[in-house]
């Protein structure tokens, strides 16, 4: 008989007057691996709050350990032990590591002691997962895969049952993605349970036991995974949120090429050939974020060429990429990177356009001019202030930014980084309005799990060179 870790009853929860869970049923049991989706992140966070915290609720009840811990009428104060894992580290910089899981969680409190029981513990790791961490290394000098190791053994070491682990994936590279997976089975088949959140529906089919589907605020589905049958994302999009997918792009005709690296070499990058047709979806998937950072720095303009050319539709850019006009670059979470909080809708809108205005009139007529073409579209949304936009209107904000200064080419990095199902196909029909306009598109991905449905052709990087290419080359 299985037993029960975590149960939520009908839980509803409201913060600020807007309620963030509604009804909200989950059972995990122990050993278990529950995937969370969120079709929209609406209660995501709250949800998480909730499970660390015990945030009050105002209807329902939540049982952990089958022992209640919260309801509409009694909350007890003391947090659960249960164990978030994100991109943010909750280990303790300037101790080591074996301070880390043992004497903070009061485990062993005999250097001694802990010391010779940790090297156990990580040798058992080590030939469970293939990872090799000296108990007396400093936490700051960990990766964040090796920093996810050792929380899951503090978390093991501390006799927490559950373990939620929060899109952790964008963060990783593949190899390490594969051998947290391993670790997270390793530990269940101790009895440990996971919640493990992520918007990868392929990445959720291949570790979890269940699947709860989440939207605004309330599980609309859970998926058995023992029958080996997987559901359509789009499939459950549709029933649930009556949106559609994009239309698969047909095959692409070949026009000419509208951005050409030839041998080029900057601080971070050495030796890179790339070639991108007008109007073409290039995605370059890799595991080494220097690539990636040379890329962006590239773009951006922050890293001069030691060698090599650049050229757009034939013509050699003398300068840094990021000064020519005919280069656009979305960065990761550019909701947070790209938008001013202080300056209106408009002043956002034509941020990239000063260097073309040369007087305070004609800046002026612009403004009338796209407040007149926008508003049948957009309506209210220019009285907004940038703080009260949702996440579709920010991101729809940026590309309309991108428009206007007419480029040649859009870098886009981590597309999908963080971002809800909805929101992803949001941005892929975004995306789709550049290529309809002959704007190459070049997509810069880190996460295994984050192709993207858009792009023709796949480059994979690995160790700086090119390993292989995957659609029409």
């Amino acid at each position: 008989m299985k037993t029960e870790i975590l149960r939520l009853d009908n839980v509803s929860m409201q913060m600020s007057g807007i309620m963030q869970l509604e009804r909200f049923n989950l059972q995990i049991f122990s050993g278990e691996i529950m995937g969370l989706m969120a079709l929209n992140a609406h209660g995501v966070s709250s949800l998480v709050s909730l499970l660390q915290s015990n945030t009050p609720v105002h209807f329902g009840r939540v049982y952990y350990c089958e022992r209640l811990v919260n309801s509409h009428i009694y909350s007890r104060t003391t947090p659960n032990e249960i164990v978030v894992i994100e991109q943010k580290s909750h280990l303790v910089n300037g101790l080591t590591v074996g301070d880390n899981v043992f004497v903070l969680s009061g485990v062993e409190r005999r250097w001694l002691l802990h010391t010779q029981s940790f090297r156990g513990r990580l040798q058992e790791l080590e030939q469970a997962v293939g990872v090799d961490i000296p108990c007396n290394r400093q936490v700051e000098e960990l990766s964040l895969f090796e920093r996810c190791m050792v929380e899951l053994l503090k978390a093991w070491e501390s006799g927490a049952r559950l373990v939620l682990l929060w899109n952790i994936s964008h963060f990783l590279a593949g190899t390490d993605i594969g051998r947290l997976h391993y670790a997270i089975r390793h530990f269940a088949s101790r009895g440990m349970a996971f919640i493990y959140i992520s918007n990868s529906y392929e990445e959720l089919c291949g570790l979890c036991d269940r699947i709860a589907v989440m939207y605004n605020g309330s599980v609309v589905k859970v998926q058995e995974m023992v029958s080996g049958g997987s559901e359509d994302i789009h499939a459950l999009l549709q029933q649930f949120t009556g949106t559609t997918p994009s239309p698969p792009r047909s095959a692409m005709s070949r026009g000419s090429i509208c951005l050409n690296l030839s041998s080029v070499s900057t601080a971070l990058l050495k030796q890179v050939d790339l070639a991108v047709y007008s109007g073409e979806c290039l995605a370059i998937h890799t595991e080494d974020r220097r690539l990636l950072d040379g890329m962006r720095r590239l773009a951006t303009g922050q890293s001069a060429l030691l060698g090599g050319k650049v050229l757009i539709d034939g013509q050699p850019i003398h300068r840094p990429m990021a000064r020519d006009q005919r280069v656009a670059y979305i960065a990761e979470n550019p909701s947070q990177m790209m938008l001013f909080q202080d300056m209106s809708y408009l002043r956002n809108l034509t941020f990239c356009l000063p260097r073309q205005i040369d007087s305070w009139l004609r800046r002026r007529s612009i403004y009338r001019s796209l407040r007149r073409e926008l508003t049948p579209e957009l309506g209210a949304v220019f009285d907004k202030d940038i703080r009260d936009l949702n996440a579709q209107e920010k991101y729809a904000l940026i590309f309309r930014r991108v428009l206007l200064q007419q480029p040649r080419v859009v870098f886009f990095e981590q597309p999908f980084w963080g971002n809800d199902v909805l929101l992803q196909q949001h941005i892929e029909r975004q995306v789709q309005l550049l290529l309809d306009k002959k704007i190459a598109v070049v997509v810069l991905i880190v996460g295994i799990y984050d192709a993207f449905p858009l792009a023709e052709r796949t480059l994979i990087y690995k160790d700086g060179h090119l390993l292989t290419q995957q659609g029409n080359g």
